[in-house]
């Protein structure tokens, strides 16, 4: 393992914030280029943390931690909502595989801008795509495209980011936001209506 400190620009999260709630969905690769992340391998994994990806881990996951992070989907699910839960499961195991690596573990939830050792939205959703497409190349997810990054909010109203399927029977889009959750905890699965109406937890505030 090997950690890569970089201070990279935050343009291209201004460029997005701009515009969030309004913004067309950014292909999964496409959102990786927009921050020199190439496309990740279950040994070649970049994962972010600090805010906008400025601090980058390196990682390779050996059998064992590859194991532990898809099991959720290598019993084969039924339904597409299954699939869902299963990878919500998913994004929570290799959080908390990554973040001991990473030395993130105690990633808060919410936690925004310049936040050291905290991941913001952006991070999260860096981060939740990089295990998708791991996922996809490997078979695992069957119910499911990769949708994208989607974006909510403006300038003025906290703009925020988030993963997405589409659902391949229905053509329906759910979010997968693991960020209102501490580290290694399950994402929540919404639609993206719901969710670009500008859903919250219970409590939150």
């Amino acid at each position: 393992m090997m950690r890569l400190t970089i201070l990279f620009s935050v343009g291209a999260l201004t460029a997005l914030g701009g515009c969030a709630g309004n913004q067309e969905t950014i292909k999964p690769d496409a959102f990786l280029a927009q921050y020199n992340l190439a496309h990740p391998s279950v040994t070649a994994v970049t994962y972010c943390s600090s805010h906008d990806c400025l601090e980058r881990t390196d990682l390779s996951l050996n059998e064992r931690e590859w194991s532990t992070i898809s099991q959720t989907l290598e019993t084969p699910v039924k339904t597409p909502a299954e699939e869902r839960i299963a990878l919500s499961k998913a994004v929570a195991f290799y959080e908390k595989i990554a973040a001991a690596k990473a030395g993130t573990s105690g990633d808060r939830a919410r936690t925004g801008m310049n936040n050291n050792r905290q991941l913001d939205c952006i991070d999260e959703s860096l981060n939740t795509t990089t295990l998708l497409l791991l996922l996809k190349d490997k078979g695992l997810i069957r119910y499911h495209s990769l949708a994208g990054t989607e974006g909510r909010g403006s300038s003025f109203d906290w703009p925020h980011f988030a993963t997405s399927l589409k659902e391949n029977q229905s053509g329906d889009i759910y979010i997968l936001d693991s960020w209102f959750r501490d580290n290694g905890q399950p994402a929540d699965v919404l639609p993206l209506a719901a969710w670009k109406d500008g859903w919250n937890p219970p409590g939150f505030k």
